[in-house]
């Protein structure tokens, strides 16, 4: 009779031991799946990051050129400086003004604003949006 009581004690606590491993097969299922979304997530924000860097790197060797072409004296925006466009940009007008009043392109004024902000002056001028 003993015997039985050992048996159903084991039995019981063997069942215990299977469900709480089933518990943990089904958390670990959930962490796995969690990862996965979180390494997509990751390679996602990497591969953008990448594109992001190359991008600026572009436009870094861009302003470069302009910056001697401008030493030089050689550079002209289409319809206005690019002195004009930094001095209306200076004198805080919107970047949408500057390139309605000067007819000149949004690449060209986000162009001077990034000269303005490396070399310190001020004169964002706004969003660069043309609406």
């Amino acid at each position: 009779m003993e015997l039985w009581g050992v048996l159903g004690g084991v039995s019981l606590a063997l069942l215990l031991v299977v469900i709480l491993l089933a518990r943990l097969a089904i958390k670990n299922n959930e962490l796995r799946a969690t990862v996965e979304v979180v390494n997509r997530d990751i390679g996602l924000l990497q591969d953008s990051q990448q594109g992001l860097g190359r991008h600026l790197l572009e436009l870094e060797l861009q302003m470069h050129n302009v910056l001697k072409m401008q030493a030089s004296g050689d550079v002209v925006a289409a319809s206005g400086s690019l002195n004009q466009i930094a001095d209306r940009l200076r004198a805080g007008a919107l970047a949408s003004e500057v390139i309605t009043a000067l007819g000149v392109s949004e690449a060209e004024v986000k162009l001077v604003q990034m000269i303005l902000r490396s070399s310190g002056a001020t004169g964002d001028g706004g969003s660069t949006k043309s609406t």
